[in-house]
């Protein structure tokens, strides 16, 4: 089999900002896995860790593919954390701007990866391993929900009761209320 044609780029690929609205989608130009030979099968293996797999999903060519734990690794023994490598497998060849990145909705943050390229012909194989690549989604603070309510009252009272009900939209534990300001206006 052929040494696999491989290109990653070497920069962390912009990602552009969080989603609110459903998943975001990434094209991850400058990623490339085919083989000189065009008879050759081509299978792409692109690793990572549990929590990145927890958010991002790979595109290509219109079929999703999730991540799985590498079969040949270890089960963690309950309670530990899982330090197993998470498989994305592809068939490949892929072409320049054809694998797309589906991160989760609210997730931010540095991506990283590392493919592995193979190419087949009949029983004889070639593999390029480890190949680094990265892609970067900027954080976006989402408005807090705010309520507020009160109860009747009376001017007799010379109070107002009222509540006011603060809750944060992005719920992964990302974002959190460090600030509420009230201001009142005597009318």
């Amino acid at each position: 089999a052929e040494l696999p044609s491989v290109a990653v780029p070497e920069n962390i690929i912009d990602g552009g900002s969080e989603s609110d609205a459903g998943s975001l989608s990434i094209n991850l130009s400058g990623i490339a896995a085919s083989s000189p030979d065009p008879g050759e099968a081509v299978e792409v293996v692109i690793r990572t860790t549990k929590a990145v797999a927890d958010l991002v999903d790979f595109e290509l060519n219109g079929a999703t593919v999730q991540a799985v734990a590498d079969p040949d690794a270890e089960v963690p023994a309950d309670g530990a954390a899982d330090t197993r490598d998470y498989l994305y497998t592809l068939a490949g060849p892929i072409a320049d701007g054809d694998l797309i990145a589906k991160v989760d909705q609210y997730a931010a943050g540095t991506f990283s990866f590392a493919m592995d390229v193979t190419t087949t012909d009949g029983a004889d194989t070639s593999t390029l391993s480890g190949l680094p690549f990265q892609f970067k989604v900027a954080p976006v603070a989402q408005q807090a929900e705010v309520s507020v309510s009160a109860p009747p009252s009376s001017e007799a009272d010379g109070s107002l009761a009222f509540s006011v009900d603060v809750a944060s939209v992005d719920t992964d534990g990302s974002e959190f209320i460090s600030q509420i300001s009230l201001s009142f206006a005597l009318t």
